[in-house]
């Protein structure tokens, strides 16, 4: 879940189904300051921007590794 509020941006109430993930927090934030990350830096995500005003992102896989090396973790 992700909530953007952002007046004359961000259209209120809007609902978007769409994922995004943490990683889209950088790439945005550089899109929305003017600013691009530095050279040689790759960026894990995308810039969700488009989404604020009802376009589409292009579809990606989305993966999640969570190993229980401690097994206490798995125990609670």
């Amino acid at each position: 879940p992700l909530l953007v509020r952002w007046p004359g941006r961000a259209k209120p109430g809007a609902v978007v189904s769409t994922p995004v993930h943490a990683v889209d927090l950088l790439p945005t934030l550089f899109a929305w300051a003017g600013a691009q990350a530095p050279a040689g830096h790759l960026l894990d995500g995308v810039d969700f921007t488009p989404l604020l005003s009802g376009q589409r992102l292009r579809e990606r896989p989305f993966f999640w590794y969570m190993p229980f090396y401690d097994y206490r973790w798995a125990h609670t």
